[in-house]
């Protein structure tokens, strides 16, 4: 950023928080990952599948509940991969990582130039967790319009 503001260059910054990102990860999505990356189907047919399968029970002041939330006949299936989950975390990075190759192949990189060595650099932004910032600038465009045409 203080680069942008130094060359006077356009630039356009995207914060955003994934909150509860593990339980808004869409199950056929990250099969064919997981299968891409795994190769074979047992591990995660027995992680996805036992999601799927899951009823919620409520436990109320003096009593359990009769009825539950979730595996319903004729009901969506649950979808995430819960928050306690030991393989969550490495789900969500192979996840985003493909998000971050996606954005990169789609041409949104932006190409700095080390003021010390005179070195360009590709840079796209970080990635924490559930925290993302995504940085995108053009080379020749000072106009605010033309950098935010270009994202979308």
């Amino acid at each position: 950023m203080d680069f942008s503001r130094q060359f006077q260059q356009s630039l356009v910054a995207v914060s955003e928080n994934a909150n509860k990102c593990n339980d808004r990860i869409n199950h056929i999505i990250m099969s064919l990952l997981l299968l891409a990356i795994e190769g074979g189907e047992g591990s995660t047919k027995a992680m996805l599948l036992c999601i799927q399968g899951m009823q919620f029970f409520q436990q109320m002041g003096r009593r359990d509940s009769n009825t539950f939330m979730g595996d319903q006949p004729g009901s969506n299936p649950l979808q995430g991969l819960c928050q306690d989950n030991g393989a969550a975390q490495a789900c969500w990075l192979m996840l985003s990582s493909l998000m971050m190759r996606v954005y990169r192949k789609g041409g949104h990189v932006s190409t700095m130039t080390l003021p010390v060595s005179g070195t360009p650099i590709e840079f796209m932004g970080k990635i924490l967790v559930d925290n993302t910032d995504l940085l995108t600038t053009l080379q020749d465009t000072f106009s605010v319009t033309d950098t935010t045409h270009c994202t979308n």
